[in-house]
């Protein structure tokens, strides 16, 4: 859940009690007795148990993860683009984003994410959001550049890939660096 959620406990037998905790520990007669639904605004295992002149139920559990809003990706036209695509991301106010645009996962070390991106090659963009301990899942789209047929030599076409690292380059592919801190150095 995102902010707050709201907990209603209930029980199908007639003249029951229900009894709760919220801290994780394993609730008896002496834990709060449930009345009403209660709110919770942080990730909380709730267990209960319905007495009756009978005893005990067999104690129910519920874990409630709380969670980062997800950011939202939107664009116009088709994920498959000609030349360049705009991509928007929009964040929840108080939250912060981060992106990779090569597959990898994004984390807190990640780029932090713009509003608007152009991308103009084949790319997974992903976006993750934090707000303070809390994550958002992580929100994934594919691009692709079309590939356009060169009438030059042969009539081949290439298409540009973004990567970060050299681990899936080969010998003889074809690169261009773009280096976006200017103390990198190049091996």
């Amino acid at each position: 859940f995102v902010g707050e959620k709201e907990v209603e406990i209930s029980c199908t037998t007639d003249g029951a009690t229900i009894y709760y905790t919220t801290d994780g520990s394993e609730p008896n007669t002496s834990s709060i007795k449930y009345n009403n639904s209660f709110k919770i605004n942080e990730t909380t295992t709730v267990n209960a148990i319905a007495v009756n002149n009978a005893g005990a139920s067999s104690v129910a559990t519920a874990t409630y993860t709380r969670v980062a809003a997800s950011p939202t990706i939107s664009f116009s036209g088709e994920t498959t683009f000609e030349n360049s695509i705009e991509v928007t991301i929009d964040i929840a106010k108080g939250t912060t984003a981060y992106y990779t645009l090569n597959g990898k996962e994004p984390n807190q070390n990640s780029e932090e994410c713009p509003e608007t991106l152009t991308l103009k090659a084949d790319a997974t963009l992903q976006v993750i959001a934090y707000e303070g301990a809390y994550v958002s899942p992580i929100v994934k789209q594919k691009f692709t550049l079309k590939a356009s047929g060169n009438s030059g030599s042969g009539g081949s076409s290439s298409t540009a890939t973004l990567v970060e690292d050299a681990v899936n380059l080969k010998v003889g592919d074809q690169v261009v660096i773009v280096a976006t801190d200017y103390t990198a150095a190049l091996s």
